[in-house]
């Protein structure tokens, strides 16, 4: 599979499959980037930074998947009405979506976006334990880190990822590129935590 010549490696060492390996390797320094920007969430300020940063990112990803996802076998699960709740307990503004993603027509570009949304869930149980610290919870604040977390999603799609039968694993790496570029372009940009 295209995208590292390491992607090999990885999937012998950590025993995932090939094209989650290929994805993995194809998109860690983004991946490392992304989380450097943000760093340790462990005030209010730095989780509604993630929070106004999260929201802007899915609102744009989230509508593009809805277009191509409505009948697929791998649904996504969409969080932007978590997500609003969550701006709202915290006083603040519910940011406007930055930027296009900028997404070919084709269908595995869209699953390569959708395994950066679902990997996503992977992190979602650190920062979770984090906003508990802080008081917030899935009635208060972290609704979308309770949604992330709960349920089957990400083994569900890691099922498909690996055996269905045709995939151009080259537009599937494309496009988890590109989401992961367009993340750090709504990152780097001027997030402030603004109160209502």
């Amino acid at each position: 599979m295209p995208g590292c010549d390491k992607a090999g490696l990885v999937a012998e060492r950590t025993g995932m499959g090939p094209r989650r390996a290929a994805l993995r390797c194809a998109t860690a320094a983004q991946h490392e980037t992304l989380e450097s920007i943000f760093g340790p969430i462990e005030t209010l300020s730095d989780y509604g930074r993630y929070l106004l940063f999260l929201t802007a990112f899915r609102s744009e990803v989230e509508t593009k998947l809805h277009q191509m996802f409505r009948f697929h076998p791998v649904p996504y699960l969409p969080l932007q009405d978590a997500l609003a709740a969550d701006c709202r307990d915290l006083g603040l503004a519910i940011p406007s979506p930055c930027g296009i993603l900028d997404l070919s027509d084709h269908e595995d570009e869209y699953l390569g976006a959708l395994y950066v949304l679902e990997g996503s869930r992977l992190g979602a149980a650190v920062i979770r334990e984090k906003a508990h610290r802080l008081q917030l919870s899935g009635d208060f604040g972290a609704r979308h880190l309770d949604i992330l977390t709960d349920g089957c999603s990400w083994p569900n799609f890691l099922s498909y990822l690996e055996t269905a039968t045709s995939m151009d694993e080259e537009a599937l790496i494309a496009g988890a590129r590109k989401t992961f570029s367009f993340a750090l372009e709504v990152a780097s940009g001027a997030i402030h935590v603004e109160h209502c």
